[in-house]
């Protein structure tokens, strides 16, 4: 068995120090024994860490559980949304849907992130927020959509299911965009991005300009399951039993929120769940180089994803309350069931992002590639697994 860095160091200098006190082959196997012991004890150790790790995140799901009930409480059942649940009546384009829904009804509200001063310079104290308006900060409409399946004015597969802590729901846990409740111990990227504001009291503060890129929020190591996020007809099946995907822009109530009590399974339908791939991921490796593009900016850092990893087993949180890891394995299992038995599986393949689904092609590693939670079959009326137990 070879030796660490630090245990040969240790080495030299207890030979050194305690010259005398033991014989030199004494001290080598007293050496090599705690070096031994140390090789042992890391691995348990870490593992020891990230299941730690995991009972934060599992407690911070049931802080946010609770966040959504109230937030149902006071909106009808409702899901949370950050658009104008009407806007598609407008329009079938964000770029003919939002001047007219605003000459209309006024104003579009903002996406805010809150009160708080911009890096390193206290004097600045504002109210952060994404403006929502036609021409220059159509972009914007971004943050405002479940997600952006396709199209000029959005940004593909981004959308308001990576915006969690926004208001109106920040509002309903600590009041705050950096508050620990929404980052992950075992996300160790987004945490360590995130920590500096976390004891800040601030509702928000403006993180510091990248270079190229300029200033962009941590966001949530948690995600929304836009599916759910959207009306069922969405991403529903037809009569035939085949999926069929209708764009949320092609309908008036493309963008209604459907109510909480639609989740036809409650126990087996995601609702909020970890993003990155978290539990499991190798150390030191974390970032996506698929996701880095040809010239890597060392600047930025984009995970693996929930989905990129067979292994991968996000902290989940389901529409009955209940939190669990979701093991990848178990959802490729579910899905390939359901196909078998139904010819439809668990998530949907017919949407513009095709069989890829959700970043699929960007994965670690080569398996059969899933899309839950984000693109769920039936939206809310559908599921996400329906539980099928895998052998280690």
């Amino acid at each position: 068995m070879s030796t660490s860095p630090d245990c040969a160091l240790r080495l030299s200098t207890r030979v050194h120090r305690e010259r005398g006190a033991f014989a030199r082959a004494d001290l080598l196997a007293l050496t090599a024994a705690g070096c031994t012991l140390t090789a042992i004890s890391l691995p348990i150790l870490a593992r020891g860490s990230e299941q730690a790790g995991v009972a934060v995140s599992l407690w911070n799901l049931q802080n946010h559980a609770a966040a959504l009930a109230m937030y149902a409480l006071d909106w009808n059942d409702r899901q949370p949304s950050w658009i104008a649940e009407d806007i598609a009546a407008y329009g079938t384009t964000p770029a003919a849907a939002l001047p007219a829904w605003i000459a209309a009804n006024g104003p579009h509200p903002n996406v805010v992130l809150g009160w708080g001063p911009s890096h390193g310079n206290p004097g600045s104290f504002g109210l952060w927020q994404y403006p929502i308006t036609p021409g220059l900060y159509l972009q914007n409409l971004t943050l405002c959509q479940p997600i952006v399946f396709q199209g000029s004015h959005g940004v593909p597969y981004f959308g308001a299911f990576r915006v969690n802590q926004a208001r109106p729901l920040h509002d309903y846990l600590d009041g705050r965009f950096y508050d620990p409740v929404y980052f992950a111990p075992n996300d160790t990227w987004t945490w360590n991005r995130a920590a500096p504001y976390m004891s800040l009291p601030y509702e928000f503060i403006e993180p510091p300009s990248l270079p190229g890129i300029g200033t962009v929020p941590v966001w949530s190591s948690y995600c929304l399951s836009p599916a759910a996020m959207l009306h069922p007809a969405c991403l529903a099946t037809g009569p035939d039993g085949y999926e069929v995907f209708q764009s949320p822009w092609s309908f008036a109530d493309g963008f209604r929120a459907p109510t909480v009590g639609q989740a036809r399974f409650p126990s087996l339908k995601t609702r909020l769940m970890e993003h990155q791939w978290n539990q499991g991921a190798p150390r030191g490796h974390r970032c996506n180089p698929a996701m880095q593009g040809p010239t890597p900016d060392p600047h930025l850092c984009e995970p693996y994803y929930f989905n990129h990893a067979y292994a991968s087993e996000p902290a989940t949180l389901f529409f009955d309350g209940s939190t669990r890891l979701l093991p990848t394995a178990e959802v490729v299992a579910s899905d390939q069931q359901l196909l078998a038995q139904t010819g439809r599986g668990v998530w949907h393949r017919s949407t513009p992002f095709g069989t890829n689904g959700y970043f699929n092609d960007r994965a670690a590693e080569s398996f059969d590639f899933v899309s839950h939670h984000v693109l769920t079959i039936d939206g809310i009326l559908g599921r996400d697994t329906i539980g099928v137990k895998v052998l280690p």
